[in-house]
């Protein structure tokens, strides 16, 4: 508000101009008599400055001040400006005026008289101004108000202003008098009937008029922003009231120290004074408006040595209640502080404020008689910060002292502290444990009202009350009250204050330690579920995908709540956190060492000094290893393996004394599995951390740690960022950062979404917006040099995600890159947040700060997956480094064995380090180059040595033919001698085909079942049971064989396989630089050389004449397929061609490159004929559509773009990748797009619209090949998790191709669908077919499980039924016909007759069913139907039921013809064939063999150990088949019952089982989610890959080609069933099987031993 004028609130004449008139008077020196004062003439000046300010509206202001710092405070000077001001003034004026000084009492005349400077005390008359002379002129005056202040009453300090007569009474007299007198009239005086007014040197003022400023400066204004009189007077009144009352009170506890200590000299108290208003007559005067108000600075600084979240907490009380300014420092916290490395600089300068400042210093540490400890190597002497307190030129000091279970030595410190001082010095110290000492400063300073504040001395007072423990306090200094909390007189001003503590709560690519637990949110569930699993088990993984934040749950998480002791308050644990490193144990030596080094030597004594060590401990040992994924990456096998066994050998051995806690990878599970004890502990004890949150976590994540440290996030800015985050892994970190930068662009204590917007314009693209930054800022040579770092701290994945490298800084050092160039790079990175430095310690008994080694890092993952940069460097030099990093190995090992010549290089690998050597000397370390030397000096050695011993094996060839030894005495005993090796060969054989089959290696495993079976045939008397093993691990290799062949000749990875038109040839690309021709029989046609960097790509013409090739090289090279010869170099791209693709035409051939462009070529002439750019990021994969017209291409911006190739015209740019798109491919038809990506998905794509139809996840790595089979039916995919996968195009996974020992870059169908061929960075190619027994189509639709899955009497349907009550009607292809409800509760069962199917379930009732339409219903039971069965004749339909009964029925009348009983709930019925006889199953554990014709009971079979689930007869009715809870299926011989067989090998209950047309093969179907095929004889055949819940269902399909299957995760599924290969036990022909099959592996493979080759040849 902006008053017009100042006068009361009635009306007046608009066309008036108000005017104010001031006149101030301040006397300090007087004459005579008179003694002279300190503050008047500063009160004087300090109020005219104060009212010209509020005054600034009014247009006309007259001023006029006399004091002694300006014009003399004289009689003639001030009457003649009042006589001055009473003529000018108007009615609709306003005078002020106001005094400080003496006033005095004429004793003879009583006569009030205000003194002035030239006042002489004996001559009052002529020489003072007469208070009653100065009414007369106001009262004279035209001006509608007059305002008189008056501070004349006494002197401040601690004497009087006066003489020895108090003027007070006289003054309110007269002042009365006026004001009765005269309409308008308004006085205030400093002090009431018997008062006097006080002065106080800290103020600088008497308290009247110091107040009386304040509340002018704005502390007066009330809502509006105005000041009026009456609001001014309330405030100084209560203000001076307030101020008196707190000095008292801090004198009174200042006193009680001194009597407590026997000092006798006390301080007095000030009497109470209430300034006086004297008003007649006037509405609302109008002084001013609100002005801003200069206080006093008030500086806190807080160093929080310890871990506690509640000095965050306290300080932003005292930012946002005591108006501090807040240095928050953490010696254990840089993440979040400023905290300098020297914490004494920053005490010495906050104590070194200036004169007018109240500094509160808050110290929380470890105390230890005169040392405090505040962090890590930093202490504070009790001696240096006295005299810090002694120097100190502060007002005011707040010391707080935060010492837990520092009770011994607490109260000398306080005692040491306390100087002699009149300034303001406050003490508090507490020593209590855990945080009661924080928690009661929080609790007292959260309960104080705003309004009448809090000072030292009523916080030590509620201290005192508060306090649970006991407290150390020392209060002293008279010059003025320690305020801790002022007054806040303006809720206006309160509301909109910043409380940011300047401390950012955000980790950016950090993770989370457990000092940073106190912002650590959104991950509150799974911490609990860490805690509880922790409390119960010994053991525990914490697995997730890279990103999803695995460390920071466990260190922020759980190891910060177990330090707390809050879950286990019983507990008094030990917990060491360890990363482990090239050398687990030495780093388990550093983090456990004790001053003897007992702990070193125990732990290499292995499992029993470690377990001697634990059970020496007092406390329980928590053992965390994060990133345990280190072990596999970094440490070599010999030290991972005896890490391991020590870890694990301590849970077996102390599991009462230690718990393991491993943060692990998702993607290095199956390396761990490989450790069987481990599996076990994985399998029981692993939780796993989702990759992304929810809405809720992420709003926590963003919100709270903000609200921590006072800052606030506009709403707005939560939403869009929740929009912008991908719910995938890597989501936490990526908020993180961005959040990280957003607080450095924050505006008055606010995250902002324009500055959002502003300044980082997204999160996918902050993280790489702000490396390409700084990489930007570099000059050149530092450009090179931090592509160097980054690769150098890069761990290439071997079928998992690339993570971070630890180097030592050192490492980074070689020739090409000095220490000066790296240091400085290091410095931009390192103060970037890109790279971390940390401290490593060297080896050795006593480390000390000169074994001190920095080491180097990523600062997180995170960059390493999306900063494509960074990316495109691994990709351009990841053979270079895979190289260079196995050469390095070796010189490790070389020099730690003393440079013995058995650990130098030879062969290929020497050949490849010599490559190496020549090319990249500058970038080896010297250790290196002169291990690489050896190894040339060394091969150089054995070349002539070779030479000399081919010499003298010439000269001294000997027969060594005829040593016939007669041994026929010893020919029976050597014959049984051999027999029983043999069988041991063959027991042998069988089990490393086995364990082949296990590790995926397919060809050895049936290599070693041939061999095994070719022994079986040449041994006499074998035992039956050593037969039967034999033959069946032969058959279950054939049957579970897929890798038909092996191509190896390559000397690096593979990166692209392509056949030709007719599948008989193959053609790959490596990163070797060749490209090899291959006939399909694995035979090497031919190599193709000339490319000078790696081969990323090939591709045949349609009419298989012509090789396109694309490299590294930055060329396209064309071949001539018959003779190899080259054609033609294309150029014209400016790096690397990722992928070159001919049309299905034939004519043009497209490359991708990194140079961010298309381009399309003839094939006849080579020529450009149209470069396609629209590109801001390299592009790695390209496709044509089938009629040529058009070309789509993926690459590093994540999407796919569709381009007309005629004009260049982008048609469509498709979205939904979250990485690189890596490979695409068009159906057949050219309606769908199949894209593969670093995000490890799949997706499907609606080429005429543009849009996506599924997403296919299920790679646990980025997918790099996708191709659709020729039929456009499935979709094959390649990954760097090093499987191939086959997918129907619903998405669900039909067959998995496992066998690669690396990345898969490549698969690709054969032009006729049989055969598949892969190309890994293993460097081998491998040709696949699909398995005899494998997955056809997966039926979804059902919305709950699918309980029975039947086929038509003559094969051409598939019917279904689920618990949704639906029947679905399939062709045997899948396709679905009908869906119907059919119950309103759940189907159990389907019975199929030859034109009609009945169903039944839980309504008790069995309906039938003729072209889908309701033909009969018989309500059969009052329970549950749990089966139905027709007789084969189809006159007859049975039910079984929960009512422990068997009905026979009817079918044309739906009669029951008779009941048949057991004593339990019946699952199982079942006709035999002859339609002799009714088998039934019951949970009563037994099957019931019944007469058909009258339901006689024949036979009762007892053998199952629990309930029995389902019977079934063979096709011949002489055996029956059940299955059981037990997790067995039984077979029996009709006739008499006898138990022929148990089949075990389901681990949980088995529902079903079938047996095939034939009679020789059984299907079970169980609850271990898992079918299993088993020969009649009983050995397993196959188990068919594990589905996605319980299997329900089975059965085969009349022509004995396919079986159907039900499962509880609401599928169908359909098998192929081609049993040729395994469908004979005859010997010879199951090794001709397998012969057949691995016989051009044998014959063709460079690497298959000699005898090997021989295996199969008469089997050809």
């Amino acid at each position: 508000m902006s008053p017009l004028s100042v006068g009361a609130s009635t009306k007046r004449n608009q066309n008036t101009t108000p005017k104010i008139w001031l006149l101030l008077v301040g006397v300090n020196q007087y004459m005579n008599e008179l003694p002279s004062l300190r503050y008047p003439a500063l009160d004087c000046q300090g109020l005219a400055e104060a009212l010209e300010t509020a005054t600034r509206q009014f247009s006309d202001i007259f001023i006029a001040t006399y004091h002694d710092f300006g014009q003399l405070p004289v009689l003639e000077n001030v009457r003649q400006s009042l006589i001055t001001i009473n003529k000018g003034a108007k009615p609709s004026d306003t005078i002020l005026f106001y005094f400080s000084g003496h006033g005095i009492i004429d004793a003879a005349t009583q006569q009030t008289y205000l003194c002035l400077g030239d006042t002489h005390k004996d001559n009052l008359e002529n020489t003072a101004f007469a208070l009653q002379e100065l009414l007369q002129l106001l009262n004279t005056s035209s001006a509608r108000h007059q305002l008189v202040w008056l501070d004349a009453c006494h002197s401040g300090g601690m004497t009087l202003r006066g003489s020895t007569l108090n003027p007070t009474p006289q003054l309110l007299q007269v002042l009365q008098n006026a004001a009765a007198a005269s309409n308008g009239f308004y006085a205030m005086l400093s002090c009431d009937n018997n008062q006097q007014s006080w002065e106080f040197p800290e103020l600088g003022h008497g308290v009247f008029t110091y107040y009386l400023m304040r509340g002018l400066q704005g502390e007066a204004a009330d809502s509006r922003g105005v000041v009026t009189a009456d609001g001014l007077y309330r405030y100084v009144y209560h203000q001076t009231l307030r101020y008196i009352d707190k000095t008292n009170q801090q004198l009174r506890l200042i006193n009680q120290q001194r009597r407590s200590k026997g000092d006798t000299h006390l301080y007095s108290e000030y009497p109470l004074q209430t300034p006086k208003r004297i008003v007649e007559g006037v509405g609302e005067i109008i002084l001013g408006n609100k002005s801003i108000i200069e206080n006093s600075r008030r500086v806190a600084l807080v160093i929080e040595g310890l871990t506690n979240n509640t000095t965050l907490t306290l300080s932003k009380l005292l930012r946002t209640q005591g108006s501090f300014e807040i240095e928050y420092l953490s010696p254990h916290d840089t993440t979040h502080s400023s905290a300098p490395t020297n914490i004494t600089s920053s005490i010495q300068a906050c104590l070194q404020n200036n004169l007018n400042t109240t500094v509160l210093l808050y110290l929380r540490g470890k105390l230890e008689d005169a040392i405090l400890t505040v962090g890590e190597n930093i202490c504070l002497s009790r001696d240096w910060l006295r005299q810090q307190l002694r120097h100190s030129s502060c007002l005011h000091l707040i010391i707080i002292l935060d010492c837990p279970d520092s009770k011994t030595y607490i109260s000398d410190w306080v005692d040491d502290l306390q100087i002699d001082t009149e300034k303001g010095l406050c003490i508090i110290a507490g020593a209590s444990a855990n945080n009661d000492f924080a928690n009661s400063l929080i609790e007292t300073l959260s309960s104080v009202d705003s309004y009448t504040g809090l000072t030292a001395a009523g916080w030590l007072t509620q201290l005192q009350v508060k306090s649970l423990a006991p407290l150390y306090i020392w209060l002293s200094g008279v010059q003025g009250v320690i305020e801790v909390i002022p007054v806040q007189e303006h809720t206006l001003i309160q509301n909109t204050q910043n409380t940011d503590l300047g401390i950012c709560p955000y980790l950016g690519l950090h993770a989370f330690s457990e000092n940073d637990s106190q912002y650590f949110y959104g991950r509150e569930a799974l911490t609990q579920q860490l805690l509880n699993h922790i409390a119960s088990q010994s053991f525990l993984a914490v697995v997730g995908a890279s990103g999803s934040g695995k460390s920071s749950v466990v260190q922020a998480g759980l190891i910060a709540q177990l330090r707390q002791g809050k879950h286990f308050p019983s507990s008094d644990w030990l917990i060491y956190c360890i990363r482990p490193g090239a050398n687990p144990l030495d780093t388990l030596v550093k983090k456990l060492e004790d001053e003897n080094n007992i702990v070193e030597a125990l732990l290499y004594q292995g499992v029993e000094g470690f377990v001697y060590w634990l059970r020496s401990q007092e406390a329980m040992v928590v053992l965390v290893i994060d990133q345990f994924e280190e072990l596999f990456t970094l440490a070599s096998n010999q030290y991972r393996q005896h890490f391991i066994e020590l870890i694990l050998g301590a849970l077996e051995y102390a599991s009462d004394k230690f718990k393991l806690v491993i943060t692990l990878r998702a993607d290095f599970i199956g390396s761990c599995l490989e450790i069987p004890t481990l599996a076990i502990l994985l399998q029981k004890s692993s939780v796993f951390v989702p990759p992304h949150l929810n809405d809720d976590e992420y709003r926590s994540v963003i919100i709270n740690p903000a609200e921590k440290v006072g800052l606030q996030v506009e709403p707005s800015l939560v939403e869009v960022l929740l929009q912008e985050l991908q719910h995938s892994a890597g989501d936490l970190p990526l908020l993180e950062f961005v959040l990280e930068e957003l607080w450095h662009h924050r505006c008055e204590g606010k995250l902002t979404l324009s500055a959002y917007q502003q300044h980082l314009g997204g999160i996918a693209g902050a993280l790489e917006r702000k490396a390409n930054s700084v990489y930007a800022g570099l000059d050149d040579e530092s450009k090179e040099c931090a592509k160097w770092i980054f690769l150098a701290l890069t761990q290439l994945g071997e079928g998992t995600e690339d993570t971070r490298r630890r180097v030592l800084k050192s490492e980074l050092v070689v020739k090409k890159f000095s220490q000066a160039l790296v240091e400085s790079t290091l410095q931009t990175l390192t103060t970037a947040k890109l790279v971390v430095v940390n401290v490593e310690e060297s080896s050795g008994a006593e480390p000390d700060i000169m074994s001190l080694q920095p080491s180097v890092e990523v600062i997180h993952e995170i960059l390493i997956r999306h900063w494509s940069t960074l990316r495109w460097w691994l990709e351009e030099n990841r053979s270079r480094i895979r190289i260079h990093r196995q050469i390095e190995q070796a010189a490790k090992l070389w020099l730690q064995n003393h440079e013995n010549s058995d650990f130098l290089l030879q062969g290929v690998r020497l050949a490849e380090a010599e490559d190496i050597y020549i090319k990249y000397t500058s970038e080896l370390s010297f250790d290196i180059q002169r291990f690489i030397e050896a190894c040339l000096v060394e091969r150089k050695r054995l070349e002539l040595r070779e030479k000399r011993r081919l010499r003298q094996a010439q000269r001294a060839v000997i027969a060594l033919s005829i040593l016939g030894i007669a041994a026929c005495s010893f020919g029976g005993l050597a014959y049984w001698q051999r027999r029983e090796a043999r069988i041991s060969e063959i027991q042998a054989l069988n089990q490393s085909s086995k364990a082949n089959l296990l590790l995926n290696q397919q060809l050895e495993a049936l290599v070693a079942s041939i061999k095994a079976g070719k022994q079986l045939k040449n041994t006499f008397a074998l035992p039956s049971n050593q037969i039967v093993a034999t033959i069946a691990t032969l058959e279950q290799s054939i049957s579970q064989i897929q890798e038909r062949n092996r191509f190896e000749g390559h000397e690096d990875g593979v990166i692209s396989v392509a056949f030709n038109n007719d599948g008989q040839m193959i053609a790959s690309g490596s990163l070797d630089k060749t490209i090899k021709l291959w006939n399909i029989n694995g035979k090497l046609l031919r190599t193709l050389t000339g490319h000078t960097e790696p081969v990323y790509s090939v591709s045949l013409a349609p009419d298989g004449k012509i090789l396109a090739s694309g490299s590294v090289d930055k060329t396209i090279k064309l071949w001539n397929v018959e003779d190899g010869s080259l054609i033609k170099t294309l150029k014209g791209h400016t790096q690397t061609v990722n992928n070159v693709k001919f049309s299905p035409s034939g004519e043009t051939i497209a490359s991708a490159s990194s140079d961010k462009t298309i381009k399309i070529w003839s094939r006849q002439d080579g020529r450009l004929l149209k470069t396609i750019t629209g590109y801001n990021f390299p592009i790695i994969s390209v496709a044509f559509s089938p009629d040529s017209q058009n070309i789509v291409a993926g690459g590093e911006d994540k999407t796919i773009k569709i381009w007309d190739i005629e004009d260049g015209r982008l048609l469509k740019t498709l979205s939904g990748h979250q990485g690189w798109v890596n490979s695409l491919s068009y159906s057949e038809d050219g309606k769908s797009l199949v894209s593969g990506s670093a995000d490890k998905n799949i997706i499907l794509w609606n080429v005429a619209e543009g849009k996506l139809i599924k997403i296919i996840p299920g790679h646990t790595a980025s997918v790099w090949g996708v191709r659709f089979s020729p039929d456009d039916k499935m979709i094959i995919s390649a990954s760097r998790d090093r499987t191939i996968q086959l997918w129907n195009r619903n998405g669900s996974i039909l067959e998995e191709f496992k066998g690669h020992n690396n990345g898969v870059y490549n698969a690709v169908f054969s032009s006729d669908g049989k055969n598949i061929a892969s190309a890994s960075l293993d460097g081998t190619v491998k040709l696949w077919r699909r398995r005899d027994i494998s997955l056809l189509d997966v039926l979804s639709g059902h919305k709950n499980g699918v309980y029975t899955v039947a086929y038509s009497v003559d094969g051409s349907k598939i019917v279904s039924a689920s618990g949704d009550g639906y029947v679905k009607v399939w062709n045997r292809n899948g396709i679905l016909l009908k869906s119907f409800a059919a119950h309103s509760k759940e189907i159990y069962s389907i019975a199929v007759g030859k034109d009609k199917f009945a169903t039944a379930g839980s309504d008790g009732a069995i309906k039938i069913w003729q072209d889908n339409k309701l033909i009969q219903t018989i309500n059969a039971h009052n329970a549950e139907i749990n089966n139905i069965t027709f007789s084969p004749d189809n006159k007859l339909i049975a039910s079984a039921s929960k009512d422990n009964t068997v009905k026979i029925w009817e079918f044309s009348t739906g009669k029951l013809l008779f009941t048949l009983e057991h004593t339990a709930e019946v699952y199982g019925v079942s006709f035999s064939p002859d339609e002799e006889n009714i088998a039934s199953a019951s949970v009563d554990k037994t099957i019931k063999l019944w007469r058909r014709s009258d339901g006689k009971l024949l036979n009762t079979f007892l053998g199952h150990q629990d309930w029995v689930y389902s019977v079934t007869f063979s096709q011949d009715s002489k055996i029956i088949a059940s299955t059981s809870a037990d997790k067995t299926i039984k077979l029996w011989r009709r006739a008499d019952g006898k138990l022929l067989r148990t089949l075990r090998g389901h681990t949980a209950e088995v529902y079903k089982v079938d047996f095939s047309v034939d009679g020789k093969t059984l299907a079970s179907a169980s609850e271990d989610k898992t079918i299993k095929l088993w020969h009649i004889d009983g050995h397993l055949i196959a188990t068919l890959p594990e589905l996605g819940a319980g299997v329900m269902s089975v059965s085969f399909s009349p022509d004995n080609k396919t079986i159907v299957s039900g499962s509880i995760d609401n599928t169908v599924r359909i098998w192929r069933f081609d049993n040729n290969q395994i469908k004979t036990l005859e010997v010879n022909q199951l090794i001709n099987n397998g012969c057949q099959w691995v016989k051009d592996y044998l014959s063709n493979n460079s690497k298959v031993m000699l005898n090997d080759k021989k295996l199969c040849s008469k089997y050809r």
